[in-house]
């Protein structure tokens, strides 16, 4: 596989990217949508609002009237100058992680067993509002995962 000049002296013997080089150095572009959301931010709320809100975020986070709105002054801060955090799950029965459980099993197993779940999940959506008895009740006696339609 052929590469550019810039390209190879980015590129392990693999062709995968070094650790620290990127195959998008200036990242994804900007979208339509988000340039649009964007200007329309920038329209109304203008440096001198942005301000007073940052300043507001801080009063509130440093001495504000009690502790949630504190909170929530820090948050606002934290949220802009740091970012979210990261946020992951883990899931574990029995003291394994499920992808530990699964990830061996053969293709048609595994989508035996998802189709299980399935039916089970519409058979659980029969007592809840909002589903149809009957679809739920098709879903089980079939055996496979059915539509279950919301009414």
């Amino acid at each position: 596989m052929s590469y550019g000049m810039s390209d190879e002296s980015q590129r392990n013997q693999d062709g995968t990217f070094k650790k620290g080089a990127s195959g998008n150095p200036n990242g994804r572009p900007a979208k339509a949508r988000e340039l649009a959301y964007l200007a329309v931010t920038q329209e109304v709320c203008a440096l001198e609002d942005w301000r007073a809100i940052v300043t507001k975020a801080k009063v509130d986070a440093l001495a504000g009237e009690d502790g949630a709105t504190r909170e929530r002054g820090r948050r606002v801060l934290a949220d802009y100058l740091i970012g979210r955090p990261k946020q992951t799950v883990s899931v574990e029965h029995d003291g394994d992680s499920i992808y530990e459980q699964y990830a061996d099993l053969p293709d048609d197993e595994l989508a035996a067993l998802i189709a299980q779940t399935e039916c089970a999940d519409a058979a659980v959506g029969a007592g809840h509002p909002g589903v149809s008895p009957a679809a739920a009740a098709a879903s089980v006696e079939s055996g496979a995962a059915a539509e279950v339609r919301r009414t």
